[in-house]
């Protein structure tokens, strides 16, 4: 489906999204988290999804370390986690500086 606005074309990369977080775009792919499906999805310019990771609370933020390992914000238990390409382990909790869900965030 495309639509066309102006001068801008629209094109739909991927659907199937029941509540995408977090977009980045890293290494040519577009990179999101789905906090309803909580699973991290990588999306490539022709449309293919991949999922990257699942995990048992909602992601929304997203990041990177220099090493590249991947940052994901986990919004219920208030947490950052850290996925080196294979495990899943906790980088920060920060229960104990917030009262609320955390979200997006930023890596520098």
């Amino acid at each position: 489906m495309t639509e066309q606005q102006q001068d801008a074309i629209f094109t739909l990369l991927v659907d199937g999204v029941d509540f995408g977080e977090g977009p980045r775009w890293r290494d040519g792919a577009l990179w999101y988290s789905d906090f309803y499906q909580q699973r991290v999805y990588r999306v490539t310019p022709d449309g293919e999804r991949h999922t990257v990771v699942e995990i048992d609370d909602r992601p929304s933020g997203l990041g990177w370390l220099p090493s590249g390992d991947l940052l994901i914000v986990a919004m219920t238990s208030r947490r950052v986690l850290r996925y080196d390409g294979e495990t899943v382990t906790e980088h920060a909790d920060l229960s104990d500086l917030t009262v609320d869900k955390c979200n997006d965030m930023v890596v520098d």
